[in-house]
């Protein structure tokens, strides 16, 4: 099992000057090459992959025009080649997770980086290939694991960082489900779970919005090209990266939280991607990061050995009746915060009553999945969940 480990360095004037160099060479090669794709495949019908990229290396560093590709160290313009490779594999209809055609970088947005096969240390120092003397880090935690490969990226605040692919041994998995958990993400309100949790949105892009508009439109008044701009710029950045890293701190707590303290957790495959096209939730779906959210709870299940269930997004777990499981009421509409079952008269929060469905349909999906053995022990929980959250819950539950 492979995990990144991510650090800031510090080079001096000379290696900012070659590492920002260095960026610029991989980020020519793939707009080079990707525009190469392009044009071969409207000519042939076909993608030059990364083999037939690799081989035109060389002669592009032959070439007086691109002459400066020497200069780089030769495996971070391969490792671009393959990057780009695996780009366009995945932009193809039968790939398994496909993601649209790869774009071309420019230099004020682009954040990929370039990779680095081999590197060591040297103390307090990192030593990169082609690269005068060690550069600066700052180790604030151990390396968990045999070290990979090293991918150096700078962000939009001119800030250098190394991420470190590290080999780690998987964990074992969790034989024994004491505690399992259905989460319901909303707007109103971050997360309901199925024991009766409620978490607020903290709705960090709309607490900065003011000043994010009044920084926005300070840069906009600025003279382009001059020194006042890339000041106004560089506020305007950190202000943007403060919210990123606000949402990012606040999801990882609560995704860390909830993996150590339950065995299984159950959540709905949401499409976010098609839910952020109703231009009027757009703006609220991106601030509360549901995304983000379910990736990096699902990491946090990954590295404990905890289970981790996706749901079919298409689960009515809002209108169907987590008392009895068979009253579903087709007329419940967003404004409708109470659910009142049709059929036995049972009244819940919507959204509690919704983490009660994907709890189940997640147990039940885990039951087939694993087998019978480990979910005996999960069937006779079930109620009890249900039981404590009812009554931990005043406010929620109404009958």
């Amino acid at each position: 099992m492979y995990i990144s480990q991510k650090y800031r360095i510090y080079p001096n004037q000379k290696q900012s000057s070659i590492l920002n160099q260095w960026l610029g060479q991989g980020r020519f090669v793939w707009n080079h090459m990707l525009d190469l794709n392009i044009k071969t495949y409207k000519e042939e019908q076909k993608f030059v992959f990364v083999y037939g990229m690799n081989n035109l290396l060389p002669d592009l560093k032959k070439t007086p025009e691109t002459s400066f590709l020497k200069e780089i160290p030769s495996q971070c313009l391969q490792q671009k080649c393959s990057d780009l490779d695996k780009a366009l594999k995945q932009s193809s209809r039968k790939a398994k997770n496909k993601k649209g055609f790869p774009k071309f970088k420019a230099k004020k947005l682009d954040e990929s980086g370039i990779r680095f096969p081999t590197f060591n240390f040297e103390g307090d120092r990192i030593i990169l290939p082609k690269m005068t003397g060690g550069i600066k880090i700052k180790l604030h935690r151990p390396l968990l694991g045999k070290k990979g490969s090293l991918t150096l990226t700078k962000d939009k605040l001119g800030r250098y960082f190394v991420s470190i692919l590290v080999a780690i041994d998987d964990p074992e998995p969790v034989t024994e489900i004491n505690n399992a958990i259905g989460i319901d993400v909303g707007l109103k309100s971050f997360a309901v779970t199925s024991d009766g949790e409620v978490i607020d949105n903290p709705k960090f892009y709309k607490r900065s919005q003011n000043k994010l508009t009044n920084l926005q439109r300070q840069h906009s008044k600025k003279l382009k090209g001059s020194s006042n701009r890339e000041k106004s710029r560089l506020r305007l950045a950190k202000q943007h990266k403060k919210v990123a890293n606000q949402r990012k701190d606040f999801i990882n707590q609560v995704a860390s939280s909830i993996a150590k303290n339950n065995d299984l957790i159950a959540v709905e495959d949401l499409n976010v991607k098609g839910m952020v096209k109703n231009h009027k939730l757009a703006k609220a779906i991106n601030d509360v990061g549901w995304g983000m959210f379910l990736t990096t709870l699902e990491w946090q299940c990954l590295k404990r050995g905890k289970h981790f269930v996706k749901i079919s997004r298409w689960f009515p777990s809002s209108k169907t009746c987590s008392n009895c499981g068979v009253g579903y009421d087709p007329d419940l509409t967003l404004n409708d915060r109470v659910y009142v079952c049709p059929d036995c008269g049972f009244g819940i929060d919507r959204d509690l009553n919704a983490a009660f469905n994907i709890l189940n349909e997640g147990l039940r999906i885990h039951q087939n999945t694993v087998g019978t053995t480990e979910i005996n022990a999960c069937g006779a929980m079930k109620k009890v969940v249900m039981t404590s959250a009812q009554e931990a819950s005043g406010s929620l539950v109404h009958k």
